[in-house]
């Protein structure tokens, strides 16, 4: 996918790769959450589930969270989140 604007064509990873390069300049505590979003992706293709359904199993697991406030935006999206109940 390409964005153009003001007639320069930039495309979507190249977009991204800026954007992360400006935040871990302006932003070194998100070296923190690039950490977690790599443990994420790590136990999501170690048990081949999803992000949310990784997100979910994590949130249920603890004795605070007493109702996860979820939104979707289809039926796949819920059916998702469910499945993420029965993560172990």
């Amino acid at each position: 996918m390409m964005l153009v604007s003001r007639g320069t064509t930039t495309s979507i990873s190249k977009l991204a790769h800026l954007i992360h390069i400006h935040n871990e300049r302006w932003f070194p505590e998100n070296a923190v959450d690039d950490e977690i979003i790599e443990r994420v992706k790590k136990v999501a293709q170690d048990k081949s589930i999803t992000y949310a359904q990784v997100a979910i199993a994590w949130l249920i697991t603890k004795p605070y969270v007493t109702a996860p406030i979820v939104g979707v935006s289809n039926i796949q999206n819920l059916e998702d989140l469910v499945r993420g109940l029965h993560v172990q």
